[in-house]
């Protein structure tokens, strides 16, 4: 039936069996867009237990005055100054203060960044995740 319009980038096989170790086999990983044009995967050959999966797209959020809000898929180690920049930068009316809305163990959480400390150094680039809502407010004149 070929990948739902959220996979994600990344296809895992998993083996059941495994000959002359201990433990379960690490999987093997192949990229979900070379699997679909079939550069990828061609020398492979399923195996009866094996387990296919495609994780779902993880993506985070971006709105307030930002040049291109929308939703965006997490690379790994994406950082608040990259999601900012990956979204077309902040507006002519933007603050600097940021707020990450947060899921986190089913409370939520707002956590709040100033872009120009950032920038300087000043304050850690923290790290998106998964269902980050990034917040950029408008500054007051």
């Amino acid at each position: 039936g070929g990948l739902k319009s959220t996979a994600g980038p990344v296809l895992e096989l998993r083996r059941v069996t495994r000959v002359g170790a201990e433990g379960p086999a690490a999987p093997i990983t192949f990229p979900t867009a070379g699997i679909a044009s079939g550069e990828v995967g061609r020398e492979v050959f399923l195996e009866s237990g094996d387990v296919l999966s495609v994780p779902a797209r993880q993506l985070f959020f971006v709105t307030g005055e930002i040049a291109r809000p929308g939703q965006y898929e997490i690379s790994p180690g994406l950082t608040l100054m990259q999601a900012v920049s990956q979204a077309g930068g902040v507006g002519k009316f933007a603050s600097q203060a940021v707020e990450i809305h947060r899921i986190a163990g089913g409370d939520k959480e707002i956590l709040s960044f100033d872009l120009a400390q950032i920038r300087k150094g000043r304050e850690v680039d923290p790290a998106i995740e998964a269902g980050d809502v990034i917040f950029i407010k408008r500054r007051f004149f």
